[in-house]
């Protein structure tokens, strides 16, 4: 809500900053449906320079997927896409104990 308007039930999964970025981390199935990841990628471009310009810093947003996802099927192919355009980078679930041992690293600089 601080980034969009009262009573916006939206949050991000976590979010740390550094210096001047604050990187943030939501998990996005795209299994069942494409209709998260397409949300996101709609609204992330509206919360980016409201929150880079309340906090100061640069956000950046990594989408988590799925790590078996069948990115083949045309609606994966357009979500991907959507959230590509955007500047939201794309990681697989396996990929989380190498980025948390990353953000365990720069937050106790």
């Amino acid at each position: 809500a601080p980034y969009t308007k009262a009573g916006d039930p939206f949050t991000f999964d976590f979010g740390y900053r550094v210096g001047d970025e604050i990187k943030l981390f939501h998990a996005v199935s795209l299994k069942a449906n494409v209709d998260s990841a397409v949300l996101l990628a709609a609204r992330y471009p509206k919360i980016l320079p409201v929150m880079a310009k309340v906090t100061g810093a640069n956000p950046g947003l990594t989408a988590v997927i799925d790590d078996d996802l069948d990115r083949a099927p045309d609606t994966v192919q357009f979500a991907l896409s959507m959230m590509e355009e955007e500047r939201i980078r794309i990681a697989v679930a396996a990929e989380m104990p190498r980025i948390a041992e990353v953000a365990r690293r720069a937050l106790r600089v």
